[in-house]
């Protein structure tokens, strides 16, 4: 009853998902309607990582109870099982908070049994581009139970430089975006996200960098400019719908 109360006499809508804008279209009338997604910044285009040390796998940013994160840390655990040090891999963890009961604690918990993993405090944006020219890979979880959403990590992500490591069991729209972009890996459980750190490992201790060719032009598709030109021809198209009509509300 609110949503009508509060939609009663649009003449169109917009929605950042299309799982959002479908239980917008069953609450109002038939109007108009449009996915407009959410942007990212123009490309930052950054020399190669560093040659040697380990790989770093970077995540800024909050960490939500949606996400499986018990299951990178068996992983960590694992790998650190075979041999792996902290002079292979680290997962640095930048301004991490969470909601989820535990989670911080066994992030701690598992940076001082393995020395694989790194928590850092707040950082400045300043920080974060200076670790992310640094890191050979940025960390994105899938929501479990969530699809047709497109966070804005991950399309601060799409502009970074760096190529993503995706782990979701289930299939999302962000992985559709991976594949056109050509911007990460998509890893789908536990022996998958274990096999690619090893193979990132054994290609830097070779002194190479993880393959990354992504599509530039794909990219700009979701720079901020090209989503807010796209609002602005719905807009223009349901305000001229209206004159025609004899509407100029």
């Amino acid at each position: 009853m609110l949503e009508k109360s509060h939609t009663r006499g649009i003449h169109g809508a917009t929605a950042a998902t299309g799982p959002l804008l479908d239980n917008t279209a069953r609450s109002i009338p038939a109007v108009p309607m449009r996915t407009v997604l959410n942007g990212t910044e123009p490309q930052i285009f950054r020399p190669p990582p560093p040659a040697s040390g380990p790989v770093l796998v970077l995540h800024p940013g909050r960490l939500y109870h949606e996400q499986d994160w018990e299951s990178v840390l068996d992983v960590l655990y694992r790998l650190h099982a075979n041999g792996v040090s902290g002079r292979d891999l680290q997962f640095v963890f930048l301004g991490a908070t969470t909601e989820a009961s535990g989670l911080i604690e066994a992030l701690h918990g598992c940076a001082a049994r393995t020395g694989l993993l790194r928590m850092e405090g707040r950082v400045s944006l300043e920080q974060v581009n200076s670790w992310t020219t640094d890191a050979d890979l940025l960390l994105h979880l899938g929501f479990r139970g969530k699809r047709g959403i497109l966070p804005l990590k991950f399309l601060e992500y799409l502009s970074a430089d760096r190529p993503i490591l995706q782990f979701s069991s289930e299939h999302a729209e962000v992985e559709e975006v991976i594949d056109r972009t050509r911007t990460g890996i998509i890893v789908r459980d536990i022996d998958s996200l274990q096999t690619a750190l090893q193979e990132a490992i054994n290609m830097k201790r070779l002194g190479k960098s993880i393959h990354y060719e992504p599509d530039r032009s794909v990219i700009n598709e979701y720079q901020w400019s090209n989503r807010m030109a796209e609002w602005r021809s719905f807009i223009l198209e349901v305000h001229r719908s209206q004159i025609e009509k004899g509407d100029e509300k």
